[in-house]
């Protein structure tokens, strides 16, 4: 009983968080590192749009920040939200314009690019899902676990049911981390893969369309028509 007193007792002492040097109690320090700590890694708040960043909380708006994007640059600057160049034309005939230094990869080789990586993101989107899931399951059943010991502990007092108790908290704590930071895995991952399909579908159409103006004879007597299908035959 003395020596489980002693180790209560040093549990309670209060410690340094070695992150952002607040004092708390050894037994909460793990928690405290994982929910509280203002220097623990947060995902950016942007990570639904595909930033799989994780920064210090503390420092999470400087990333975040897209004012200073704005200013002067040798680059074209977005707003930091769903902003992309989508260029899927066939390349400029002479004489050149300032959009002579783009290069636009032409229909069918967009669509078989966006195609590939729209399987690439599919794959990886199964496997972050399946990890995130055995992650998942392993937290319930390290909770039934904590549960069932802390119970043992109560009714027993004993010095081996407490090392059983903290042994299966710590374990707990640590899937708990690893359960999180899957599960923003798997989000992004989701996100990027829908976004990519999206895109690659918006090929396949423009691709389909141009086939169908190619095939579709024009209609006499309608210049307007004629030269809409003459132009997007030419794309």
């Amino acid at each position: 009983q003395d020596d489980a007193a002693e180790r209560s007792r040093a549990r309670r002492v209060n410690v340094e968080c070695p992150g952002c040097g607040e004092h708390v109690q050894l037994m909460n320090l793990a928690k405290h590192q994982q929910y509280f700590c203002a220097n623990r890694k947060v995902p950016c708040k942007n990570w639904e749009l595909g930033c799989d960043v994780l920064v210090r909380l503390q420092n999470r708006h400087v990333h975040e920040n897209v004012d200073d994007l704005l200013g002067p640059r040798n680059c074209v600057t977005f707003n930091g939200r769903q902003g992309f160049i989508a260029l899927a034309e066939e390349d400029l005939e002479p004489p050149f314009t300032a959009e002579y230094w783009v290069y636009r990869a032409p229909l069918h080789m967009d669509t078989y690019d966006k195609v590939q990586r729209t399987i690439g993101l599919y794959a990886h989107m199964q496997l972050t899902d399946h990890t995130y899931r055995d992650l998942k399951h392993r937290c319930e059943v390290l909770e039934r676990d904590v549960a069932s010991s802390n119970e043992a502990y109560a009714n027993s007092k004993s010095d081996d049911d407490e090392a059983l108790k903290e042994k299966k908290t710590d374990q707990l704590i640590l899937a708990a981390d690893e359960t999180q930071k899957a599960q923003i895995e798997d989000a992004v991952a989701k996100v990027k893969y829908r976004e990519m399909l999206k895109a690659a579908l918006r090929c396949i159409h423009e691709m389909v369309a141009v086939d169908d103006a190619r095939k579709r004879p024009p209609t006499p007597g309608d210049g307007k028509d004629a030269a809409a299908v003459e132009a997007a035959a030419e794309a």
